[in-house]
């Protein structure tokens, strides 16, 4: 029995691969139900009380202590593999803390690590820079990269310059010539969430508003023009049958009258005299 074996079934049941070499054990798959609410999250917060024992040896020898810790954990900490839709759905929510068994394999070294996640607020600078300056930078990347043929991955250009911030400027350009982490779309303004500047400038201009400003003033023209069109009295046309295949005639007793037919929202106006 070597601790290696021991990890890797500790892995194994921390991410819910129960298996069993006894026939003995073949009770426990019996009851699904039971390793689901009872077996699982007892491996995962036996991990979580083991790691505790380093730091406070003593602090679980009271039984009332130990359930407070139980307690405590299961209702502000989420251990779980970190492939479990579980982990992800408490990353999106964001759970105060997450706890995750990592069996890490690299450079032939087989190792297991216990990460531990905590939701706190960080400060970042915002900074702006010359768009000249950001251009430029990135014209020099572009030149040494594509026409220069450039091979060697630590090339000048790209270390780090405080004075020009060259190094994040230069990471930041599209692939294949940097290599951002995130680069957000470009921020024009924040004027719409001020709503007394809002009602003044008539909010955001985007398609859908000016596709929509347009119909309504095409129906406010389509009903004045309903209205006065006809010298006599007529009754005011409804919008509901804008877009519609149909024919709308308004007659008078006089002789002028106008007539307006619509088919496939295409409009024709056309006068005539009665005999």
């Amino acid at each position: 029995f070597s601790v290696e074996f021991f990890l890797y079934g500790l892995h194994a049941l921390f991410k819910g691969d129960f298996r069993i070499t006894s026939a003995r054990d073949e009770w426990v798959f019996s009851d699904m139900d039971l390793l689901r609410r009872v077996v699982a999250p007892g491996v995962r917060m036996s991990l979580k009380l083991h790691q505790d024992h380093f730091m406070a040896p003593d602090e679980y020898e009271d039984p009332a202590a130990l359930h407070a810790a139980i307690t405590a954990h299961d209702r502000s900490l989420v251990i779980s593999h970190e492939g479990d839709p579980v982990w992800r759905n408490a990353v999106l929510s964001g759970t105060p803390s997450l706890l995750a068994l990592r069996h890490v394999l690299d450079d032939g070294s087989d190792e297991y690590k216990v990460i531990m996640l905590n939701k706190r607020f960080l400060n970042f600078r915002v900074i702006k820079v010359n768009r000249e300056c950001v251009r430029g930078l990135w014209a020099g990347q572009q030149q040494e990269l594509v026409y220069l043929r450039n091979r060697n991955p630590e090339r000048g250009s790209i270390q780090n310059a405080k004075q020009a911030l060259r190094n994040i400027i230069n990471s930041s350009c599209d692939q294949p010539i940097g290599y951002p982490i995130y680069v957000s779309p470009l921020t024009t303004s924040y004027a719409e969430t001020n709503e007394q500047l809002k009602s003044i400038l008539g909010g955001p201009v985007s398609l859908a508003a000016m596709k929509e400003g347009l119909i309504k003033q095409w129906r406010r023209i389509r009903r004045r023009c309903g209205e006065g069109c006809s010298s006599g009295g007529s009754v005011p046309q409804d919008d509901g049958g804008f877009g519609h295949e149909g024919v709308y005639a308004m007659t008078a007793t006089t002789p002028n009258t106008c007539n307006i037919h619509s088919s496939m929202n295409t409009f024709f106006f056309s006068s005539y005299y009665s005999v």
